[in-house]
């Protein structure tokens, strides 16, 4: 068991699993199995700088020996099975331990398991029918299943143990090689070990055991590529002495730095009727690569309204200030109404982002000009309650005269009648 920290200012991690193999089967007459090779599994992994990662790595199955002694297993979470006894009749062989798994496992829950292959088959003597001894014994194969988003790939599974010879036989003496152990793998899917062989007519030799399933267990932002299988120990040499055991397994890891964060970015907008007493909307849209969120506060996000003689401004600087403060998020309107000063000016809505995390502030933008601003418009007078003029027909025409015409000589004789006296 290990740990490793990851470097502070690192994005991710390259990771290289390989699970334990399983060790040689002994031989009687002909060589035994090799182990199976354990999985191999590589990984680009995001990370935080700071995260502890528990680390395990397999430990190879035990070779095949000739004594009555069986190849036992560590005992560790993951572990490949022990190999199972031979009999105690004749000189054949024990079974071979499967390997380990190797795996690394992460503060948030996530997992990675390399499986262990399963031990190399043990030879026992095999009387042919015509009474030759010459069958020789069936290698592992490393029959290990990657299984994306397995629930319980966090729960590492011994494999099983090799059967003993003389428990396949009844508990009785017999002359026969136990068989091998099977590979580590996780919870539901460790490998099985194999069953014991016997000599003499009819018999077989003793089974390899099977080799452990690999898995992930993806949480988040980690993903998961997965490689080919490694290979497993060089065939045993023809001897009946202690056979090879499984290559051990191995974890490799390589911290790349984070990329810089990139700032947040706002696109702004204005639209109205350019008229004074019309009224403007401001709006924006706001992106960020990392999508770290818009900060929304009152010390986030800033807006700046302004107003100038030309419609091509491209910062807040170049114009006079209308109206300033915190937008409180691109989805939170923003409105204005014209006043006399804004006549015959344009008018810009500038927005500087920011981020809730990550790197700040955005770079400000402006949005188009509306503009030039028209006055507002005069309106007629009302003529709601005007009284009506009253208009005479001809005859009243003719009325009025003859009155106006008699009260002119009346007028007359008068001034006559009073300058003769």
């Amino acid at each position: 068991m290990h740990t490793y920290t990851v470097p502070a200012g690192s994005g991710s991690l390259s990771v290289e699993v390989q699970g334990a193999s399983g060790g040689a089967g002994g031989w009687d007459d002909a060589i035994g199995g090799a182990g199976a090779g354990g999985t191999i599994i590589k990984a680009t992994i995001t990370v935080a700088g700071g995260e502890t990662l528990s680390i395990l790595v397999g430990e190879g199955g035990k070779g095949s020996v000739m004594d009555t002694t069986p190849i036992s297993a560590s005992g560790l979470a993951g572990a490949g099975g022990a190999g199972g006894k031979f009999g105690t009749l004749g000189g054949s062989p024990t079974g071979a331990g499967g390997g380990g798994i190797s795996a690394i496992t992460f503060t948030n829950g996530a997992a990675l398991v390399a499986a262990g292959g399963g031990g190399g088959g043990s030879n026992s003597r095999i009387a042919g029918p015509s009474g030759s001894w010459s069958i020789p014994g069936t290698a592992a194969t490393n029959g290990a299943l990657v299984q994306e988003q397995a629930a319980l790939c966090g729960t590492p599974a011994n494999g099983g143990n090799g059967v003993d010879a003389e428990a396949a036989n009844g508990g009785a003496p017999v002359d026969g090689a136990g068989g091998s152990g099977g590979g580590g793998g996780f919870s539901g899917h460790a490998g099985a070990g194999g069953n014991a062989g016997r000599d003499g007519r009819g018999g077989v030799n003793g089974e390899p055991g099977g080799s452990g399933d690999s898995c992930t267990w993806n949480s988040g932002e980690i993903m998961i590529s997965l490689g080919a299988s490694a290979v497993g120990p060089a065939t045993a040499p023809k001897s009946k002495g202690p056979q090879d055991a499984g290559v051990n397994g191995s974890v490799s890891i390589s911290a790349i730095p984070a990329p810089p964060n990139t700032v947040p970015a706002a696109t702004p907008a204005l639209s109205g009727s350019a008229k004074v007493g019309q009224a403007l909307a401001g709006s924006y849209t706001y992106t960020d690569t990392e999508s770290d969120p818009e900060d929304a506060t009152a010390s986030g996000s800033k807006f700046v309204l302004v107003r100038s003689t030309t419609p091509g401004l491209t910062a807040s600087s170049q114009g006079t200030l209308v109206q300033s403060g915190a937008t409180r998020g691109a989805a939170t309107p923003f409105s204005y109404t014209l006043a006399a000063e804004d006549e015959n000016r344009y008018l810009s809505y500038c927005v500087t982002p920011m981020a809730g995390k990550g790197t700040n502030p955005g770079v400000e933008a402006c949005s188009a000009a509306v503009g030039p601003v028209a006055a507002k418009p005069v309106e007629p007078p009302s003529t709601a309650n005007a009284t009506p003029v009253p208009v005479m027909d001809n005859v009243g025409l003719l009325l009025v005269s003859a009155t106006l015409g008699g009260l002119g000589a009346l007028l007359a004789r008068r001034r006559k009648s009073q300058a003769s006296n």
